[in-house]
């Protein structure tokens, strides 16, 4: 047997399972570090290099992600985390697939996904996607029109099989939905969710402004909660990613332009409105300047990428999800994504070195919470988030 001895427990039974299942006997491991810190905060990570002793030539590239830390998994649940992934890779990920196949949707008009081999309540193995020149982009910097674009028509391909489903083969849908009716997550955002609005109202330096604001902030939990509800968007929710930001969206490049996308991370994947991850990719993914660009133009990018896609399907977008639907959905939902900027902008844009322990993020007693680290840029960002949403009038 291979020797595993650097990697976590779970992680060896994973990958002694892996060469088994493959018939692989004669091969070596190189194990390296799978993440750094500021990059993942629910699991360590480790790359895995499979490589034939015979020729030397590589035979697999793996990743590995587990939990080592009780504290972590004591705080979040790691275990119902960890089985939510596992839903997502096991089962519904594999029936969109199935779904897309049967309809025989053209390869180039697909919404794929990470190849995921071993995933349980301890343990996912995948395909080590940056062996194929798959990337973070740079958390520092804004999304361009590239980068942009290419997220919402991922994006709004995989919210489509969902809409699609659920007129073709209700029953398939209603079966899948259930895995995800629930959030896995949702006590312990409660207290994070408080102290980040009331964070981000203390940077913003214009009264009128905070005071809107802090307004929005009075009931933020209880609007959270109503966001993620499956019953708030039904019957036009979907099966939303639940994560949508820099560190969970790998791109591909050709000569300095992102050419393709993966969504990884699907460990707080739930049933609810589209518009959350729509909201969350824009706003916690861009700067005020590239949304001005663009202004109203992505809501539209995305919908009529949704419209497309349906008549794969044959089906009619204003069957599945009507424009006027979709027009209230961003008035309803849209104020996610600057709920989920308070919390992701000052991770994402913290100095090197300050991130934060994610028990020190969910810690439930004030007194010993830390602060979100803002830096000069996470200011920045934030006060462009809240003017947009002043200008749009939905705080």
């Amino acid at each position: 047997m291979c020797d595993t001895s650097n990697l976590p427990e779970n992680c060896k039974v994973a990958i002694e399972e892996f060469l088994q299942k493959n018939g692989l006997k004669d091969v070596a491991l190189r194990i390296s570090p799978g993440s750094e810190k500021g990059d993942n905060y629910v699991g360590e990570m480790h790359k895995i290099e499979i490589t034939s002793k015979h020729n030397k030539s590589v035979l697999f590239n793996l990743i590995t992600k587990t939990t080592t830390d009780k504290s972590i998994s004591e705080t979040l649940n790691v275990e119902n985390i960890y089985n939510r992934e596992a839903d997502l890779y096991n089962i519904i990920l594999p029936a969109f697939k199935k779904f897309q196949d049967e309809h025989k949707i053209p390869i180039e008009e697909r919404f794929e996904f990470v190849k995921c081999y071993i995933a349980n309540s301890k343990v996912i193995l995948m395909e080590d996607m940056s062996a194929k020149g798959y990337q973070l982009h740079n958390r520092y910097n804004s999304y361009d029109s590239d980068h942009l674009e290419l997220a919402l028509l991922s994006l709004a391909r995989y919210h489509s099989l969902s809409f699609a489903m659920k007129k073709l083969n209700p029953a398939m849908y209603k079966t899948l939905a259930k895995l995800v009716e629930e959030s896995v997550i949702l006590d312990v955002m409660n207290p994070l969710i408080k102290r980040s609005l009331l964070q981000a109202t203390a940077i913003i330096d214009d009264a009128s402004k905070a005071k809107k604001l802090l307004s929005f902030s009075e009931n933020g939990v209880e609007k959270f909660h109503k966001y993620i509800a499956s019953e708030s968007a039904a019957p036009y929710d979907v099966i939303c990613h639940g994560d949508c930001w820099n560190n969970n969206i790998l791109f591909k490049y050709t000569n300095g332009t992102p050419v393709d996308m993966k969504f990884v991370d699907w460990q707080v994947a739930r049933s609810c409105s589209p518009i959350t991850d729509l909201s969350n990719l824009i706003y916690c993914t861009t700067d005020v300047l590239i949304r001005a660009k663009y202004n109203t133009q992505l809501f539209n990018i995305y919908y009529e990428v949704i419209r497309k896609q349906l008549t794969y399907f044959d089906c009619d977008v204003e069957e599945c999800y009507p424009r006027a639907v979709f027009e209230n959905h961003l008035k309803e939902f849209l104020p996610y994504g600057l709920l989920m900027s308070t919390i992701s902008l000052p991770i994402i844009l913290s100095n090197k070195g300050t991130e934060l322990d994610v028990v020190d993020m969910f810690e439930t007693d004030d007194s010993n919470a830390k602060k979100l680290p803002y830096t000069e840029l996470s200011i920045e960002r934030m006060k462009g988030v809240v003017d947009d949403f002043i200008n749009l009038e939905l705080i």
